[in-house]
């Protein structure tokens, strides 16, 4: 039908396209996973070219499987998209068995890196080179297709790399974050001696973080030596904590020479820390000048509670021009309120106050404007409180607009609430500022005044509170056409309450009701989803119930669909509980598995995490030993924790091992308790 006629496909779908197409194809299993993983919209490409890549890696030759295998690690485990060939060479060999790697040849790399290459259908090959654009240092590298690292995360699930690939993570990777993350995958492997030496080889790269994991390494093996050398290090890398630490330590054995050694090195490295510790110390010695000189390179820094100290010291010197300066560089939330409260001045007191509130500090500008009231200055007091409601309603406004779902139960009160304004003095959008406004007016210029306020912001856009105030006047007149006319402009919070009031009016009939919950729903209103759920499951409707639930989950509100879950589960219904947390959106569905397993007890947990397992969700064998170890199952137990522990959940495993120390002859759990796992997953040798 269609013979000679052309069919436009863009290279590249828009932003918008993309979430259309999330929205009406969530249930495709191919399109949401070409969505999850495609690079700049190129769908068409990437549904056309993952079947001949997936091809591709299956009959690859063992070189060319192993250097696919080494980057899948490489980014699964360390995030490292972008892996150099020194890498891929010193980390493949060991995804060889030993006959692969004998009949090796001279050239075997540059031959698998050249199978890798080959792209298929407009899709970069499995392993392909990235041109290094000019200024840029990423030449040489190679980075794993997107698709062949989907793929990865989930065959190799629960693979634990062979020594070659920490090895080669250790010598070859060339940030700090990226060796510090692959060796908290090892830690998570119980691999802890392949755990230090990416820890130190990160630290010695200037990573900080990586210095607090390995102390933490070494102090669970009582070895206090090394754990000093890496605070040292560590703190002269820059951690202000382990510094301050170390300080107070030698301080207290009397150590002076070496404390003011290690703070003077660590300052002259430029942290801002030990310049600031070193200032201090300087001005308790008489040592102004020098001290000056320290504080100096302290106010040119740009962490902001080194400088709200610094900010300390000049105002307890009489420099409150230079605190004034050191809090607006700092220019966090602390910061503006500390500067708030050195302004001097009508004009800088206000100045400040806005700044303060701006930066998300209220109480400034709430303490000014309930003072204006106190001194009888209502006209000050107004504009400052309608200044706040301004930036408040601004707010929440944004807070709608990021919403795929507006959740009127979020936080200490609820709508369902304010449908019964009698037990909520503070309805949702009713902010301080707008109450004690409101109370002002009505004070000084009476209740017309009040309304009015209401009124401009129930214009902006949050006509809550005013229709609350009519109904508490009894003019349900006047607070029923207000909710009509937010209904008529699709206002989420009207659309509701109406709904909601229907649900609870015995003269409304069904189809009415379900039809005002679907305006709410299609308003994105949470509540009314998950009502139309409970509706339908309860009319016997459960593919609509399912149906409801999916749709909330895929945007965020995972609510509906863990009560629709529980209830079928207390229901006896197991087997269409399960089915339905399978059905979960993927972003959702490992957590309604998780949460399903460890309330389910017998035959029903033992099973859905055997399932779980066989699914390739990380948490299952861990849990699932657990169960077994219970049920006397003690082989088998050991054989998932040990599964669990190669996909990074070590803690089955070592609860095992401190439960069977005293077992067995060759005390291999006593060793595993020391000293963790080899690469190979042996107990390995003290370290």
């Amino acid at each position: 039908m269609l013979e000679g006629t052309g069919v436009y496909v863009p290279t590249a779908f828009e932003a918008q396209e993309l979430q259309d197409a999330r929205t009406v194809g969530g249930h495709d299993v191919r399109l949401a996973d070409a969505l999850a993983h495609t690079v700049d919209g190129r769908i068409a490409q990437y549904l056309a070219g993952a079947p001949a890549l997936l091809e591709r890696y299956r009959m690859a030759p063992p070189a060319a499987r192993a250097v696919i295998r080494a980057a899948m690690d490489a980014n699964r485990l360390g995030g490292a998209a972008l892996v150099g060939r020194d890498f891929l060479q010193a980390a493949a060999e060991g995804y060889l068995g030993d006959d692969d790697y004998d009949a090796l040849g001279e050239q075997w790399l540059e031959e698998a890196l050249a199978y890798t290459q080959q792209p298929s259908k407009g899709v970069r090959g499995l392993l392909s080179r990235v041109r290094a654009r000019q200024g840029s240092d990423g030449g040489g590298r190679w980075r794993l297709s997107d698709y062949m690292d989907h793929i990865g995360r989930v065959e190799r699930r629960y693979a634990a790399p062979p020594a070659s690939f920490w090895r080669a993570a250790r010598e070859y990777l060339p940030e700090p974050h990226l060796v510090r993350a692959v060796g908290q995958a090892a830690e998570a492997r119980w691999r802890d001696a392949e755990a230090a030496g990416l820890y130190q080889r990160a630290l010695d790269l200037g990573g900080v973080k990586a210095g607090q994991e390995l102390v933490s390494l070494w102090q669970e093996r009582q070895r206090a030596e090394e754990a000093r050398r890496v605070q040292e290090q560590t703190a002269l890398a820059g951690d202000g904590e382990f510094l301050e630490e170390l300080l107070e330590q030698m301080l207290e054995q009397e150590q002076y020479q070496q404390a003011e050694q290690l703070v003077r090195e660590a300052a002259g490295r430029g942290h801002p820390t030990a310049q600031l510790h070193l200032a201090r110390a300087l001005v308790l010695d008489g040592k102004a000048e020098e001290a000056e000189r320290w504080y100096a390179e302290v106010a040119q820094c740009s962490d902001p509670d080194i400088l709200r100290a610094y900010a300390d010291d000049l105002r307890e010197r009489g420099d409150l021009d230079g605190a004034r300066a050191a809090l607006r560089a700092a220019g966090d939330r602390r910061a503006m309120g500390e500067l708030a409260a050195l302004a001097e001045g009508t004009v800088e007191v206000e100045q400040a106050a806005r700044e303060a509130f701006a930066a998300g500090e209220a109480t400034p500008l709430k303490t000014l404007a309930e003072q204006a009231e106190a001194e009888g200055r209502a006209a000050d007091a107004a504009r400052l409180y309608g200044d706040a409601v301004e930036v408040f309603e601004r707010r929440r406004r944004q807070r709608e607009e990021g919403m795929d779902f507006i959740n009127f139960e979020a936080g200490p009160r609820s709508l369902l609430d304010y449908v019964n304004p009698a037990v909520l003095p503070m309805p949702p959008g009713e902010t301080w500022a707008l109450r004690q406004l409101v109370a002002l007016l009505d004070a000084t210029q009476g209740a017309a005044a009040g309304d009015d306020a209401l009124g401009e912001v129930a214009r902006a856009g949050n006509a809550w509170a005013l229709e609350r105030r009519l109904r508490e006047r009894n003019q349900e007149q006047e607070a029923q056409a207000l909710l009509d006319r937010e209904v008529g402009q699709g206002t989420p919070w009207a659309l509701w309450v109406q709904a909601y009031r229907a649900v609870h009016d015995e003269q409304v009939t069904d189809d009415v009701r379900r039809t005002l919950l679907e305006r709410a729903a299609q308003a994105r209103v949470g509540q009314a989803v998950k009502m139309l759920m409970e509706r339908a499951e309860q009319a016997g409707r459960a593919g609509e119930a399912d149906q409801w639930a999916l749709h909330a989950a895929a945007r965020g509100y995972t609510t509906p669909l863990w009560e629709l879950v529980r209830s079928r589960e207390e229901g006896g219904q197991w087997e269409e509980a399960e089915q339905l947390a399978w059905r979960a959106p993927a972003g959702q569905r490992s957590w309604a598995l998780r949460r399903l397993a460890r309330e389910r007890t017998g035959e029903h947990a033992t099973a859905l995490l055997r399932h779980a397992c066989d699914e390739a969700l990380a948490w299952a064998p861990g849990m699932l030993a657990e169960r077994l170890e219970a049920a006397g199952e003690f082989a088998q137990a050991e054989q998932f924790a040990r599964t669990a522990a190669d996909a990074g959940d070590r803690q089955a495993l070592e609860e095992l091992a401190v439960r069977r120390k005293d077992d067995g002859l060759d005390r291999q759990w006593l060793a595993l308790l020391a000293n963790g796992l080899t690469a190979e997953g042996t107990p390995a040798a003290p370290w």
